[in-house]
């Protein structure tokens, strides 16, 4: 088609990356002027997560109540807003259904290969308790951010990603900012009376955490990989497939940590409070977020929001609390933001240079 000003959309080049935007704005290797589709998708989608991210971090805190200790089984948290998601994903995908039976597909292609990645899932999750026992959080939390430059790498290589120098640059200030913001609560290793077993223990700590970041990422991947093969499908009930399996894993899990002389449904939802349900509700949010993100963006903008949840949270406890930072955490908050910056390029100029 040839408009009147001339432009002739037969002979577009194809998009320059999985970032730039398919129309006509986008010729002679310039960012659409109009910052819309795909970038500002992501920018939405990466705050949403982050606010919602750091609201789970403050609830999960809130809900311990006065003492230092969870008052409910933390196990069966991740069960019931498993479940919680699953209802909502159900009944949208039903009323998707009732409009389009087209939106529904078959589940069986699908429905082992989301059972598999609900399993993996449940594995990161029971893993962290493990870690746990062997590092403390501080150092789970700034050795975790390795995360972020592997699922760039993954992501790379699964849907052929080609990032611009100024992104591997925003990268690389995000996961060093967020290790160094978080810098003082790691734990020395090395103050022990047993210098053998503190190592021994400590490096348990971190093999563990390492598996939980393979598996995490790699989770994280296939789930992005299955969503999005299925362009037209609905969101909605791709998530029930995902939440149905998890959501029996959780259960198991959930059923093995409570007291064994005390399977009942009160013992099961014992010591719940307003805030408990508040956080569940909070992480279901969360959960559908991260599904929509992944659909719609990708793994890396998952990356980079759980690291901008972080810096969040620490504004917010300086802003509640007595709580001062320091110069590492002022300098690691300066980094993450301006690494955020820098990969979504919001100054909308030219493109970079792409390895």
């Amino acid at each position: 088609m040839i408009f009147r000003d001339g432009r002739d959309t037969t002979t577009l080049p194809e998009p320059l990356d999985a970032d730039s935007v398919s129309c006509w704005h986008c010729r002679e290797g310039t960012r659409c002027h109009t910052f819309l589709h795909k970038t500002s998708r992501s920018i939405v989608l990466c705050l949403i997560l982050a606010v919602t991210g750091c609201s789970s971090s403050i609830l999960t805190v809130l809900s311990r109540g006065d003492g230092d200790t969870y008052s409910y089984n933390s196990a069966t948290v991740p069960f019931v807003s498993e479940l919680l998601k699953l209802t909502v994903c159900s009944v949208i995908a039903l009323v998707q259904y009732r409009k389009d039976p087209t939106s529904i597909s078959s589940v069986r292609e699908t429905w082992g290969k989301y059972a598999v990645i609900g399993l993996l899932y449940a594995i990161q999750n029971n893993l962290a308790f493990v870690a746990l026992l062997y590092i403390d959080p501080g150092t789970m939390e700034v050795l975790g951010q390795v995360k972020i430059p592997l699922t760039a790498f993954m992501f790379a290589r699964v849907f052929a990603k080609t990032y611009e120098k100024i992104q591997i640059a925003g990268l690389a200030l995000i996961t060093g900012g967020a290790m160094l913001s978080r810098a003082e609560l790691v734990e020395c290793f090395w103050s022990g009376e047993d210098d053998e077993s503190v190592c021994k223990s400590a490096a348990i700590g971190i093999s563990v955490l390492a598996i939980m970041c393979c598996i995490s990422t790699f989770a994280g991947i296939a789930n992005e990989y299955l969503l999005k093969s299925e362009r037209n499908g609905s969101l909605f009930w791709q998530n029930v497939q995902l939440y149905a399996a998890t959501l029996f894993f959780d259960l198991i899990s959930a059923l093995v940590r409570i007291d064994r002389k005390e399977k009942t449904l009160h013992s099961f939802f014992e010591g719940y409070t307003w805030m408990t349900w508040a956080l569940i509700v909070n992480l279901a949010v969360v959960g559908i977020s991260v599904s929509i993100t992944l659909k719609y963006a990708d793994n890396v903008v998952h990356a980079i929001a759980t690291a901008l949840a972080m810096v969040l949270s620490m504004i917010f406890t300086v802003l509640m609390t007595a709580y001062v930072l320091n110069v590492h955490a002022v300098v690691g908050i300066l980094f993450v933001l301006l690494g955020v910056l820098l990969y979504f390029q919001a100054f909308g100029g030219p493109r970079q240079e792409s390895i």
